[in-house]
């Protein structure tokens, strides 16, 4: 009867083990964020999360205000912390608030000339966690495509990585980031959480 207690007990460890180890093996993976380019990228980035002023500006703009709140991991689901993260996007009227860095971009697309404070660019850095966040305005829509923010992230440890994050899914299809679907703090303020996974690991950290 001891005998046959401890073959029990042995078997049901063997298979808490394997259960743990297969677990672990799969919590420990995260599925990569898709790259995305695009050319309206600025000619030069402001260096505040802010983008709807400059600092020291009393902002004046158009559209809801966005809070983006962002959170950068490796595919190992280890946060990456110390990365640069650059985002830009078209202001409320389709279009982009600054001179681009590339020359073929379309000059009907771009409107340096509007009252409105709107940067529509800007960059800050990822604390210990991963995280980070930009304080914004939900983007209008481009060329009747969907409104989007263009992502950049820049660590010197990883490859440069550009992605889109798409305020809306439709039928069904893949987002190129995983986001929280929106929603509003008690001042009204709207909020978008977004996880950004480059395809590679961190090598000098594991969880």
């Amino acid at each position: 009867m001891k005998m046959n207690h401890s073959i029990k007990s042995l078997t049901i460890l063997a298979l808490l083990f394997s259960f743990s180890s297969f677990a672990e093996n799969n919590l420990s993976r995260c599925k990569p964020s898709q790259r995305h380019f695009d050319n309206y990228e600025p000619e030069t980035f402001p260096t505040s999360n802010n983008l709807m002023r400059k600092p020291g500006e009393s902002p004046l703009t158009c559209g809801e205000k966005l809070i983006l709140r962002g959170k950068l991991l490796d595919k190992n689901c280890v946060p990456i912390s110390d990365a640069k993260v650059y985002i830009w996007q078209v202001a409320c009227d389709g279009k982009y608030p600054y001179t681009t860095l590339r020359d073929g971009c379309n000059k009907n697309d771009i409107n340096t000339k509007s009252n409105a404070t709107f940067t529509g660019a800007g960059q800050t850095t990822t604390d210990n966690k991963g995280e980070f966040y930009f304080i914004t305005t939900y983007p209008a829509s481009f060329h009747k495509k969907k409104p989007s923010i263009n992502i950049r992230v820049k660590h010197p440890e990883f490859s440069h990585f550009d992605t889109v994050f798409y305020t809306s899914r439709q039928n069904q299809e893949e987002s190129p980031v995983d986001y929280s679907t929106f929603y509003y703090k008690e001042d009204g303020t709207l909020i978008n959480e977004v996880k950004i996974v480059l395809p590679e690991a961190n090598l000098f950290k594991e969880y």
